[in-house]
């Protein structure tokens, strides 16, 4: 069974959060200028799972895939990945 979207997700909120996480982590990823690959290493997380986030594919992670990722970046609140992003990084 194909993955969701972000688009797809019935719920507002929920795709707001998801959508925030997807362009929170390709800021914070450009910022550090790893690659995905880094990610993966730095977060503990398989590459296939970072891919799949910046696509607009996981339309429902798990709290350990979000703290982290803001372990991985080094954030102390792992809620500011799923705030409104601060900068702006167009996805590839």
């Amino acid at each position: 069974m194909p993955r969701k979207r972000i688009q797809q997700v019935g719920n507002a909120k929920t795709r707001k959060l998801v959508e925030n996480l997807q362009l929170n982590t390709l800021y914070y990823r450009d910022k550090c200028s790893w690659n995905q690959e880094e990610l993966s290493d730095a977060s503990g997380l398989a590459i296939g799972t970072v891919r799949e986030l910046e696509q607009g594919k996981v339309t429902n992670p798990r709290i350990e895939t979000v703290v982290a990722l803001s372990d991985a970046f080094g954030l102390e609140d792992p809620l500011v990945l799923l705030r409104k992003p601060k900068g702006r990084v167009i996805p590839k």
